[in-house]
């Protein structure tokens, strides 16, 4: 075996040169296709791999649906929209997702103070806005009610 010229790179790197290890002049060469496919020796054939059954499916029928009473669901669309009305009337409707965020209805703004409605976001403007418009409502509910 002739040794280059040019010097491996770890005799660059550390400026030592190196004896390379000498390679043995016997290397076995894999065949080439054409004799492994002639060769005398049999083809073991493989068994093809199981295939999976189709998974059985059995068809359940869904339990009835339950009725749900229509009444309570009408009742609370019924608060719901009074909520919205009331704050489309003041141009205050935007403020409503911050009403439903907290699940308020007409009946729990009734009992409502200025700090609760701080604290649902509603800035100050909006939320005069919002405790006059309730107080006439409530002025006019107490004016329209029998005295006895």
């Amino acid at each position: 075996m002739k040794k280059s010229s040019v010097p491996d790179l770890r005799e660059k790197l550390s400026g030592i040169p190196s004896q390379r290890p000498q390679l043995s002049s016997t290397v076995q060469v894999p065949k080439p296709v054409r004799e492994i496919v002639n060769s005398d020796r049999p083809v073991q054939k493989r068994d093809p791999p199981p295939t999976a059954a189709p998974p059985v499916v059995k068809k359940v029928s869904a339990p009835a649906p339950v009725p749900t009473p229509p009444a309570p669901q009408q009742s609370k669309e019924k608060v719901d929209a009074s909520l919205e009305s009331l704050l489309k009337s003041l141009d205050l409707d935007k403020y409503l997702i911050n009403f439903q965020a907290e699940e308020v209805d007409m009946k729990a703004l009734a009992y409502m103070n200025e700090e609760d409605m701080k604290s649902l976001g509603i800035p100050m403007g909006p939320r005069k806005k919002i405790l006059s418009a309730l107080a006439r409502k409530k002025r006019k509910l107490s004016k329209s009610l029998p005295t006895s």
